[in-house]
């Protein structure tokens, strides 16, 4: 999750995305990190964290059409406190 978002942003931002090998595979495995909301490993809990650093990842990719935005908004309100 935090890993691979670090990484993929750094590319972006040196504009070196094309040098990312695994591309397809990378995008499947962040796609199948969402559960509802995403975990940050295989067999984990998903975490509202994990939504910003998996999702950022997929947008900077290009592959955000992957995640499933009902589910990802209603796991992230589910998180929240009556309170904010």
């Amino acid at each position: 999750g935090g890993c691979s978002y670090c990484a993929v942003a750094a590319l972006a931002c040196m504009g070196r995305l094309d040098v990312l090998k695994g591309r397809d595979d990378l995008v499947m495995w962040l796609g199948h990190r969402q559960v509802g909301g995403f975990q940050g490993r295989i067999g984990k809990d998903p975490d509202s964290c994990y939504s910003w650093w998996i999702g950022s990842s997929l947008e900077i990719l290009g592959a955000h059409e992957v995640v499933n935005e009902k589910a990802c908004v209603d796991f992230i309100r589910s998180c929240q406190s009556r309170y904010g």
